[in-house]
């Protein structure tokens, strides 16, 4: 009376399974490449930063940020310097979003 309903709800449970671990990993994957563009972001904004220190940080973020997986999204920015950010003085950047957390920092040269 009941042979086919184990097959069924085995079957059933195979697939609702695999269709739970397919979307973490597909949720996964999106959240690594998108903790690699905000490093990327991070550092290509802080090396641009030092190479030209009368532009804006947060312009450079904004021109990194193209062509990203995070290009239309609002990055929060915090720079922190170990003295008044000067020559010499150590330069440290912060972006987040949404929990996503990158950090970069350089010494501001001549």
């Amino acid at each position: 009376m009941e042979d086919g309903n184990a097959l069924l709800e085995g079957i059933s449970f195979a697939a609702v399974a695999f269709g739970l671990l397919l979307s973490s990993s597909l949720f996964l994957f999106d959240s690594q490449i998108k903790s690699l563009d905000m490093a990327s972001i991070a550092r290509n904004a802080m090396r641009d930063h030092l190479l030209n220190p009368n532009t804006s940080i947060d312009q450079f973020i904004l021109l990194q940020q193209k062509g990203t997986s995070l290009e239309d999204q609002a990055l929060e920015a915090k720079v922190n310097c170990s003295n008044k950010c000067q020559l010499g003085d150590e330069i440290d950047l912060e972006i987040s979003w949404e929990g996503i957390r990158a950090r970069s920092f350089g010494v501001i040269g001549e």
